[in-house]
């Protein structure tokens, strides 16, 4: 279609009429290459990464997404890329049914194959409860509220104004993390082979007045990872992040965190990549001005070939 409106602009400039800027843009343009039928598939499927399963063969491409369509999500590292959910298809429940979210706590009720359940509950939710107790009741309080977003970043959501805190940091590819304060940039230094985790912290304004958003942020060089999950079995440690506040503050909500990527071939190891946002609001309202908040992170950092030993990164702001 461009081809022959390029030539339509051709013929006009043939006839002496003077093009204008949009149409000069557009007659500047490369012409563009109609591929192939196998570099059309390489292009659509084959960055899938169950094209691995199914080559390009498009009656095995049908075969396998009819078999596992209620159990595709998509992961941040790779746009676009929908992978099978093993453990939601282990369940035989799809991600998009309701109760897929009651058989996890279910499953951490009874003690049994917790790391499956506390995947599942990380995986779709926006929240962070600590106990199969709380889990319950913010399933029963929200469950006749909740609908399952794709492009809210494949979690379920609740329909009700104040009801996702966390809602901002797990639209996974979508949001800026650090939007709640567009005028403050926290810039980190480049990691080097030596020190592969730059980590920094910073104090930005929240988005009603007396809260404050402690922001700590991670910049991974290529090649390195830490981690964000890890099962029973494996004897890495898992990234871990705190605070530490003065008398007046309290917390609202739980951290809010970049999503991680499961781990090439180890798909319930999860990992942190690249750059990533731990996020904590605090109400400061009745706290000093002046007074001391602290926030850390504890993490291993490893490549594909050796691990750091862990460490642990302090920061003090002041309000």
């Amino acid at each position: 279609q461009n081809a022959v409106r390029q030539q339509e602009l051709k013929d006009k400039q043939v006839r002496g009429e003077e093009l204008n800027e949009e149409e000069k843009m557009l007659l500047a343009m490369p012409p563009q290459k109609i591929p192939t039928r196998e570099e059309f598939l390489k292009k659509n499927i084959g960055r899938n990464s169950w094209s691995k399963i199914t080559g390009l063969d498009t009656l095995a491409v049908r075969k396998y997404l009819r078999e596992n369509r209620d159990y595709f999500y998509s992961q941040p590292d790779g746009f676009y890329d929908l992978r099978v959910d093993e453990d939601c298809k282990s369940l035989g429940i799809a991600n998009t049914d309701i109760k897929i979210l009651d058989a996890a706590i279910r499953l951490l009720e009874n003690q049994k194959e917790v790391d499956k359940a506390k995947r599942l509950l990380w995986r779709y939710t926006l929240e962070d409860f600590k106990t199969a107790k709380e889990w319950r009741n913010w399933f029963e309080k929200y469950k006749d509220k909740m609908f399952f977003t794709q492009s809210g970043g494949y979690v379920w959501m609740i329909n009700q104004p104040g009801a996702n805190p966390n809602v901002k940091p797990r639209a996974d590819k979508a949001v800026d993390m650090e939007k709640a304060n567009t005028t403050v940039k926290l810039e980190l230094p480049e990691p080097t082979h030596a020190e592969p985790v730059s980590i920094g912290a910073i104090l930005v304004d929240g988005e009603k007045e007396g809260e404050k958003i402690v922001m700590i942020k991670t910049k991974i060089m290529e090649g390195y990872h830490i981690y964000a999950y890890v099962p029973k079995g494996e004897a890495y440690i898992k990234t871990e992040q705190g605070i530490e506040l003065p008398e007046g503050a309290k917390l609202i909500g739980n951290w809010q965190k970049t999503a991680p990527a499961p781990y090439p071939g180890k798909n319930k190891l999860l990992i942190y990549k690249n750059e990533n946002t731990f996020k904590q609001t605090i109400e400061t309202t009745k706290a000093a001005k002046g007074s001391k908040i602290k926030c850390w992170l504890y993490y291993q950092c490893c490549d594909a070939n050796i691990c750091f030993p862990p460490k642990r990164k302090e920061f003090e702001l002041t309000l």
